[in-house]
């Protein structure tokens, strides 16, 4: 006689997680499911089990074999959602020994992004920008009368000391901001010699006291300001029968590191087509780009801009004989922009000077000098 049947699955259903009911595989050899809160006596772990109280210290004895397995340098720290590179002084950097060939580092001294091209080895990636003025202490030999004002154009010789139509104003220690940090200031003249006033005397003179001036001396770090051409004249040291080079820039270079080095200077040159400025590495350059451009506060034109290959030694001889075809203005500002990669390390030096040993002055002011790095 046939027999009712009744699937597993069924009996399941309306019996399973009963007291001592059998666990029964289902018909395609799965167990069906059960609630397990009831099981004890269970006692330790199997081997490799990962315990929450372990806080899976069950992964490795040391955090330093951690770090290998997951691929992390000695200092990587990560932070999810983005990556924060570890940063370090520059002894903690030197002091790596297991990085990964491309793990990049902070260095809280100097600013500077470095990227370690081997286990403990690195080079710099990126530098802040610096701005540094030249070193040079404020330094003037010159008088009135050897100023080169005259000769120079920048006044006339007056026949009326009561009114001279051109005079200098001289503000001492005011060569920063226009004048604003002088304390005072005198004004002078130069008088062609028709006056009884003054004996009939030509030279310098005081403007509304006619004291003969021209011992006066023209101090360092001044501003001299001529009312014939309404334009400043900025000194910080001058240069007078002296071809000697005056250092205004001195930088280290790394090898393969990209720098762009931007100078600006004014430079007034009393006698006209006699300022050379001398650029010189020590290493050598594997890239190399350079500009500069020479403007004439006088007349307020840019002379020429000019740009090239930069030689590991070059001189800029601002003369119109010279390659550039320009003189030098008596009131110059000149800008320098000189991007190089040097293929091996070195020292990098700018300075300026006269081209010819001569009596009339060349006044330099304060070099201002920005320097940024990055490697390729």
């Amino acid at each position: 006689m046939p027999q009712n049947t009744t699937s597993i699955e069924s009996v399941w259903a309306a019996k399973g997680n009963q007291p001592d009911n059998a666990i029964v595989a289902t018909a395609d050899g799965k167990y069906p499911a059960l609630d397990g809160s009831l099981i004890t006596n269970i006692s330790g772990g199997g081997s490799g089990d990962l315990l929450a109280a372990n806080n899976l210290s069950e992964l490795t004895a040391t955090a330093s074999v951690a770090r290998t397995n997951l691929e992390l340098g000695a200092a990587d720290t990560v932070e999810f959602g983005g990556f924060v590179p570890p940063s370090g002084t520059t002894a903690e950097i030197d002091a790596v020994t297991t990085a990964t060939v491309g793990q990049v580092m902070i260095n809280s001294d100097s600013g500077q992004l470095v990227r370690f091209t081997g286990p403990a080895t690195y080079g710099a990636i990126t530098t802040a920008a610096t701005y540094t003025k030249d070193s040079n202490a404020p330094s003037s030999t010159v008088t009135l009368l050897t100023s080169g004002f005259l000769e120079a154009g920048l006044v006339n010789q007056e026949a009326n000391p009561f009114i001279p139509v051109t005079t200098v104003s001289i503000k001492p220690g005011a060569s920063d901001i226009d004048g604003e940090n002088s304390t005072n200031s005198s004004s002078y003249f130069y008088h062609d010699g028709s006056s009884p006033i003054v004996s009939n005397v030509a030279g310098w003179y005081k403007v509304g006291t006619f004291a003969p001036s021209g011992g006066v001396s023209v101090p360092a770090d001044s501003l001299m300001v001529f009312n014939k051409t309404n334009s400043p004249l900025r000194s910080t040291i001058d240069i007078i029968s002296d071809v000697t080079e005056n250092l205004l820039v001195t930088k280290s270079l790394e090898a393969g590191v990209q720098y762009n080095i931007q100078l600006s200077v004014a430079v007034s040159d009393m006698l006209g087509g006699n300022v050379r400025f001398d650029s010189s590495y020590t290493g050598s350059f594997s890239e190399s780009y350079a500009t500069f451009s020479c403007d004439d506060l006088i007349s307020g034109v840019r002379l020429g801009t000019f740009e090239g290959g930069l030689p590991t030694a070059v001189a800029f001889n601002v003369n119109q004989a010279g390659p550039y075809s320009i003189d030098s203005p008596s009131i110059g500002y000149y800008l320098f922009n000189f991007k190089i990669k040097p293929s091996s390390s070195g020292s990098f030096t700018f300075s300026v000077g006269q081209r010819n040993s001569s009596t009339r002055p060349v006044y330099v002011g304060k070099a201002n000098t920005t320097t940024s790095a990055l490697t390729s």
